[in-house]
């Protein structure tokens, strides 16, 4: 199985699908394999996080052939693409891995059957067939929806589109204000529009203005996921969806749209457990 990528375009890729975070003062990955899909012109990874909870999440770049490629380490790849540059041919066979530049060649060992996570007892095509397996539950195209276990369609409670990533990352950024780094990203969403408040007073708390257009569903949820480390790496517009499940004692999930079929499906912290 062979593909071609742009190097820097799949390093991007796999930093977004990595999705690292800090949790009691170190930067973590919540995803530490994936498998590579190419297919109809693009390159995609679908993982949920570690957890396989709080947040589920699909990324793509362009790409020519059609490949199934598993990464048994993300790190160990993003410390090849480095020395790499230009047009990049992956081929796979054999639990090997060959990438191939211009000038260079570098063989790494992959395996589908690598596990997913260290310590883990799932191989990494088992959790991929399972991220899939729930991200088919999200709709991002015309009628954004969640398919309910009973196949109805839940529909966001409220949402703002076509919002800027970058502001976006000017309002979570400010969770490392003075070295805080909480992990914690508060969305408020009332008559006066969408905020992000992030920090403790004690360091410095902030709320930040993401879009004026008002919301007659007034709600507060709060998130982890790495959003500043996330949204480091995102520009363009972006559309935010709010989904109630309180109903189900499971709190307001957020559905954040990047375009070309990408996003993430991040669940609500309540105390110190994801819902």
């Amino acid at each position: 199985m062979q593909s071609i990528v742009d190097t820097q375009s799949l390093i991007w890729l796999l930093k977004c699908t990595q999705r690292r975070q800090t949790i009691s003062g170190k930067n973590i990955p919540q995803v530490s394999a994936c498998m590579l899909n190419a297919v109809g012109g693009r390159m995609s990874t679908c993982s949920l996080t570690k957890d396989g909870v709080s947040s589920v999440g699909i990324f793509s770049i362009p790409s020519t052939g059609e490949a199934k490629i598993p990464v048994s380490d993300i790190e160990t790849m993003l410390g090849i693409l480095k020395y790499h540059g230009n047009a990049l041919t992956l081929t796979y066979d054999n639990d090997k891995l060959k990438l191939k530049s211009k000038y260079k060649q570098t063989t790494l060992t992959a395996s589908e059957n690598a596990l997913a996570f260290p310590h883990s007892p799932t191989t990494l095509n088992e959790w991929s067939n399972t991220s899939i397996t729930f991200a088919a539950k999200l709709n991002v195209g015309n009628e954004i929806g969640y398919t309910m276990n009973d196949g109805s369609i839940l529909q966001p409670a409220c949402s703002w589109e076509s919002v800027d990533a970058v502001r976006l990352f000017e309002a979570v950024r400010c969770d490392e204000m003075n070295g805080q780094k909480l992990n914690t990203f508060t969305f408020k969403g009332d008559e006066n529009g969408l905020s992000v408040v992030v920090g403790k007073e004690l360091k410095g708390r902030t709320e930040y203005e993401l879009d004026r257009r008002s919301t007659q569903w007034p709600f507060m949820a709060t998130y982890q996921g790495g959003f500043n480390n996330l949204f480091a790496n995102i520009n363009g517009k972006i559309n935010l969806y709010f989904f109630d499940f309180t109903q189900w004692e499971q709190g307001v999930k957020l559905l954040i749209t990047l375009g070309d079929g990408d996003f993430i499906f991040q669940s609500a912290l309540l105390g110190d457990e994801y819902i």
